[in-house]
Parts: structure tokens; sequence; C-alpha cells
């Protein structure tokens, strides 16, 4: 892995590039970044590990659990290009949406009304992780707080979202 510094200096995560990326390797970075050779990457109050990565590229949406497991469903990658993002500059058809959830039942169980706290940290750590290792194989992105129609991408409990463009 790269020193710091470098990776500092090479930091363009906040800029969009119109390339395509290789989904293989997007999908490996999820991974590690989460769920590393039987072992999380990530804290978990409690160990919960209730976090699920989805990413959501041409016409699928791979789902992770806090296990590394994935599932594929298919899914029409126009529908949030038409629905969520309204011009090509953001979203085009080779972008990918990657999207972080939590089991809300699981973490409320837990800690009650904190337990969303709780998840956020965790989520937090798990995308300094993918940033870091993204960066590393000079794939750049852009974390949004928030993208329209939730509901289309069957999304209940939305933490943050990541662009790849």
């Amino acid at each position: 892995m790269k020193n710091l510094e470098e990776l500092l200096q090479l930091r363009k995560s906040n800029k969009f590039h119109n390339i395509g990326v290789n989904v293989e390797s997007v999908i490996e970075v999820v991974k590690k970044s989460y769920y590393n050779f039987e072992k999380h990457s990530v804290p978990s109050a409690g160990a919960i590990y209730g976090l699920k990565v989805l990413l959501f590229y041409k016409n699928n949406k791979k789902i992770f659990n806090s296990k590394g497991e994935i599932s594929t469903e298919k899914f029409e990658i126009n529908q949030i290009k038409k629905t969520c993002f309204y011009d090509d500059k953001y979203f085009s058809s080779s972008s990918i949406l990657i999207a972080v959830t939590y089991d809300y039942d699981k973490y409320f169980g837990k800690y009650g009304n904190c337990g969303i706290r709780y998840a956020s940290i965790e989520c937090g750590a798990f995308l300094q992780n993918f940033q870091l290792l993204l960066s590393e194989k000079e794939i750049y992105g852009c974390p949004l707080g928030f993208v329209d129609n939730d509901a289309l991408l069957g999304i209940e409990e939305p933490l943050i979202y990541f662009i790849i463009n």
C-alpha cells in the first residue's frame, strides 16, 4: 500500500472522471474495505456489523452483506439516470453508484436511538477504507449525502452514497 503522503498527493476523489472503470476492481475494493480475509476491516459497536453495501452498475445490483457475501439482482441502470440524476455530466451508463445502508433493527435493538450514530461511525470507517483503496488503484469518485428517490433503489435506511463516474 502506498504511504499516506503519496495517497494525499494523488487525492482527487472530489472530481469526476468519465472513464470506464473495471467493476471487478471496485467489487474487490468493497470487500477489502469492510470484510477482509475472515475479519472485518472496520470497528463496529458491539460487533454488530450490520452494514449492507449495494453496488449499482450496468443492469445489475450487487448486495454485499456484513460477511462479504454477494447476491446479484437485475436492475435497470437507466432508472437511476432518469430519476436520480438529470444529466450525463454526473451519471452515465458506465457510472457505478454505491449505497451504504444498515440493519435498523440490529442497531436500534442493541443501542436504541443511539444506534444510528454507531452505524454512521461504522459507515465512515468503511468509506475511509474504500476511498483509500480506490485511490491506490487510481479510481476516483465522490461521496454523496443524498440521492433523490431512495425507494427506486430499494433502500430504506441510506447512510451515504458514492458515485464513480
